[in-house]
């Protein structure tokens, strides 16, 4: 479920997941616990010089998750973004 506001040049994404019980054995005997998940990023726009500048957390709550067995995902991370359009 996705969760976007907008306020002039600002915009605020929230994404919300949720996965549950998933078996890696036919008998369904071994499998991975359920996890939920929460990114958010926020925007900025600026018209005249067509760029944007974002800042995004993913696993906003450093939950240990995995989506496949013995491979762990990264807990909570960071990304800063610019984007220039150059017509």
């Amino acid at each position: 479920m996705t969760t976007l506001f907008t306020f002039k040049k600002w915009s605020v994404r929230i994404n919300k997941s949720y996965v549950g019980t998933v078996y890696t054995s036919s008998d369904n005997l071994n499998y991975l616990p359920p996890y939920f998940l929460m990114n958010s990023s926020l925007k900025y726009y600026l018209e005249n010089i067509q760029t944007e500048f974002t800042i995004s957390i993913d696993n906003i709550l450093n939950n240990e998750y995995q989506t496949y067995q013995n491979y762990p995902n990264p807990g909570r991370n960071f990304l800063i973004q610019l984007n220039i359009n150059l017509k």
